[in-house]
C-alpha cells in the first residue's frame, strides 16, 4: 500500500481514537522510510483529526514535531502547499492551547506571538491572529478583546482566515460577551438562515446564544435555542461543551430530559482529555444534581458507571445532597484551574449562574 492509499484508508476508521491510532502508525512508517513530505502530511492528518474529534491533547503533542520537521527542512519550506498548511495547523493550535489550564497565559501569548510572526513571514493578513486572540480574551480581559476585535474588523480575510461563516459566529459571540444581543442576532442571521455554512455551524452559534440566555435567565429563548441545538450535538465529543450547557438548561426546565442527556454522555465526559470540554460538562452536571437535591427528585433513572466508584456509590446510597456536593466540587475544581490561569471568575460564575 502506498502512503497515498494509506492516507485514504483513514476514512474507514471510526472518528477519534481508532483513527488517531491509525494515523500515528502511518507517522511511524513514514519516519522509518524517511519520506520527508509524508512525515509532514501524516502529522497534519493527526493534528486535524485531534482538533475535530474534540480531544485536542494529541494535537498539542504532535504540533511541535511538525514544526521542528518544517523548520529543519528547506524542501518543506519551499513547498507552498506545505507552508500554507502549517499556518492552518497553527490556526487550530492557538485556539487549542487555551483549552488546557496547565498552559499559562504567558505561554499562550508566546504561541500568539509566534503565530503572528509566521503569518507576516509568509505575507498573510493578521485577520486570523486578531480573531483567535480576541476569542480567547472575550472572557479573560474585555479590554484586550475589544482592541483585537476592532483590529479584526479592519484587516482583510485571506486564505488562512477562518472564513465568513466562522467570522459571523465569532462576531455574534463578541457582541453577546458585551451584552449586545441585537447586534449578535444581526451578525448570526446568515448562519441561522443557512446562508453561511461551516462544519461546526450553526451548532457553535446556537451554543453562544444558549450560554447568553442562561446567564440572563431568559428561559423561553434558551429553550427555543436548545430545541434546535440538541439534535445536532448529541453523541458528538466535539460538542461536549454544548451538551453541558444543555444540562444547565434542563436542570431548570426539564430534569428528566437532563437526566437522559447526562446518562448518554457521562462516559464521554470520563474519557475526554480536553479540560475545557470537561469543565463545561461538569458545570451542567452540577446544576442538574443541585436541582435534583433541591426538589427531592428521584434518582431512579440516573446512571453512573461502576468504573467511577465515588459517584456510583453516592448514587447507590440515594444521598442526593452528597451526590450534588460531589458534582459541584468536581465543577468548581475544574473551573478554578481556568480562572486561576486566566485571572478571572468566568468559569466559577458559570458554576454559580443557575438560580434554584
Amino acid at each position: 500500500m502506498t502512503f497515498q492509499q494509506l492516507e485514504e484508508s483513514f476514512e474507514s476508521f471510526e472518528r477519534g481514537t481508532p483513527r488517531l491510532n491509525a494515523i500515528r502508525d502511518a507517522i511511524r512508517q513514514a519516519d522509518e522510510k524517511q519520506d520527508l513530505k509524508w512525515r509532514f502530511w501524516f502529522r497534519y492528518d493527526h493534528i486535524e483529526e485531534s482538533i475535530f474529534c474534540g480531544d485536542r491533547l494529541h494535537a498539542l503533542i504532535t504540533f511541535p514535531e511538525m514544526l521542528q520537521l518544517y523548520d529543519e527542512s528547506p524542501t518543506l519550506q519551499e513547498d507552498g502547499q506545505i507552508a500554507h498548511s502549517l499556518l492552518i495547523c497553527f490556526r487550530w493550535i492557538v485556539e487549542a492551547v487555551t483549552e488546557f489550564p496547565s498552559i499559562s497565559r504567558a505561554q499562550i501569548d508566546d504561541y500568539f506571538r509566534l503565530f503572528r510572526k509566521r503569518l507576516l513571514e509568509q505575507g498573510h493578513s493578521l485577520n486570523i491572529y486578531h480573531h483567535k486572540r480576541a476569542l480567547y480574551y472575550l472572557n479573560v480581559d474585555k479590554g484586550i478583546a475589544a482592541r483585537e476585535f476592532a483590529r479584526y474588523l479592519q484587516t482583510p480575510f485571506d486564505s488562512v482566515s477562518d472564513g465568513k461563516a466562522i467570522g459571523a459566529d465569532f462576531t455574534a459571540a463578541y457582541y453577546l460577551s458585551i451584552g449586545e444581543e441585537e447586534k449578535a442576532l444581526e451578525a448570526a442571521r446568515p448562519v441561522f438562515e443557512g446562508k453561511l455554512k461551516a462544519s461546526t455551524l450553526p451548532m457553535a452559534t446556537y451554543c453562544d446564544f444558549l450560554e447568553y440566555y442562561l446567564l440572563e435567565g431568559l428561559w423561553e429563548k434558551a429553550r427555543d435555542i436548545a430545541e434546535r441545538l440538541e439534535p445536532r450535538v448529541k453523541g458528538d465529543l466535539y460538542f461536549l461543551d454544548s451538551i453541558g450547557m444543555l444540562l444547565s438548561l434542563w436542570a431548570h426546565e426539564d430534569v428528566p430530559r437532563g437526566i437522559a442527556l447526562f446518562n448518554a454522555h457521562y462516559d464521554m465526559y470520563l474519557a475526554s482529555k480536553n479540560p475545557w470540554l470537561r469543565v463545561r460538562f461538569a458545570t451542567g452536571m452540577a446544576h442538574l444534581f443541585a436541582r435534583i437535591r433541591d426538589d427531592a427528585l428521584p434518582l431512579d433513572d440516573v446512571r453512573i458507571p461502576v468504573n467511577d466508584p465515588e459517584p456510583a456509590a453516592l448514587l447507590a446510597s440515594g444521598d442526593r445532597a452528597a451526590l450534588s456536593a460531589w458534582a459541584t466540587a468536581a465543577a468548581r475544581e475544574q473551573a478554578a484551574k481556568f480562572d486561576d490561569r486566566n485571572g478571572s471568575r468566568y468559569y466559577m460564575d458559570l458554576v454559580d449562574m443557575l438560580p434554584t
